[in-house]
């Protein structure tokens, strides 16, 4: 793009700025860079590129997202009191209805998208304060959250 505006004001960039810039958006490289932001949604479930959301979208659509943001927040609790609930209970959610969707020939796969929807918005910060508040609430109320919090 820059390039691109460098040529219509008529600004002679450098070659080796040029060759270097054509390098990095190559295919080849832009493959590499996406795997990798895949992968760590996959891992960690942390959201930095659309790559990552989309990592982390499908490590929670096979349960293992659900099962990783589900252990990792009580040992936030133990560690550092930093743990998020909502992301704990829709991680709870999330194991439930990816069982019931493969008993259920797929009849709760919109659900499961849509748990799966709001934790990348709650780790990307999209989730406004009052969404945030209610569905704390909600979840409060349908999985009794101090209850699990005392095993």
């Amino acid at each position: 793009m820059y390039l691109n505006v460098a040529d219509l004001v008529e600004v002679n960039v450098d070659s080796s700025i040029v060759s270097a810039y054509q390098d990095k958006i190559s295919f080849i490289n832009q493959s590499i860079r996406n795997t990798k932001y895949f992968t760590i949604g996959v891992v960690t479930g942390e959201v930095d590129t659309a790559a990552g959301m989309v990592g982390v979208v499908t490590s929670d659509f096979f349960v293992i997202g659900d099962i990783r943001d589900f252990s990792k927040e009580p040992y936030n609790m133990l560690v550092d009191d930093d743990a998020d609930e909502i992301i704990w209970g829709l991680s709870l959610i999330g194991i439930g209805l990816t069982v019931s969707t493969y008993y259920s020939p797929g009849a709760t796969m919109q659900a499961k998208v849509g748990t799966s929807i709001l934790k990348v918005a709650r780790k990307t910060g999209a989730i406004t304060a009052g969404l945030a508040t209610d569905l704390s609430k909600l979840l409060r109320k349908s999985l009794n959250i101090d209850k699990l919090k005392s095993f």
